[in-house]
């Protein structure tokens, strides 16, 4: 007879040491914010599974900085994983729009900042967001031919 011994499973999405619903349950109830705070904490320790758990739950509740973390360390374990792929792209350019909509703030006579803003909304197929920026830039800049440019793909339907 031989005797195996298994390693404790390193997925948190099994029910918690306290008797907890694990971060599966957490997630199919809506509790976003719980399974990331469960998952966040483990973060260099997760294994594939619940890295990607820990995407779908800080990107739903907003916190793109931590999904796009999980995909770095989706990318870390597995250089070529789709997934981590997918949510690095994603993240990023939600972290895009906030960081140029934050130097907006920061320098809002800036018909550059403006103008990228539209960019990044418009690559996001956030049309009404990327006319609102797009018109700023010219408001500030008339001559801008780039946003002008911009401008008129997104009134041609070209996006």
């Amino acid at each position: 007879l031989a005797w195996t011994v298994e390693a404790p499973s390193r997925s948190s999405s099994s029910p918690s040491a306290e008797g907890g619903p694990s971060t599966e349950e957490l997630f199919t109830h809506g509790r976003y914010t719980q399974c990331t705070e469960k998952l966040k904490s483990k973060l260099p320790q997760l294994m594939m599974k619940d890295l990607e758990l820990l995407a779908d739950c800080s990107y739903i509740r907003g916190d793109y900085r931590t999904a796009f973390e999980a995909s770095a360390q989706m990318l870390k374990a597995q250089p070529r994983a789709t997934q981590g792929l997918f949510w690095q792209v994603r993240t990023a350019s939600k972290l895009t729009v906030a960081a140029l909509s934050k130097a907006g703030e920061v320098e809002p006579n800036s018909p550059r900042m403006h103008y990228l803003l539209a960019e990044s909304h418009r690559e996001n197929e956030n049309f009404p967001e990327a006319e609102r920026a797009y018109l700023k830039a010219l408001e500030l800049q008339p001559a801008l031919l780039a946003a002008r440019v911009g401008l008129a793909s997104i009134y041609m339907g070209a996006g």
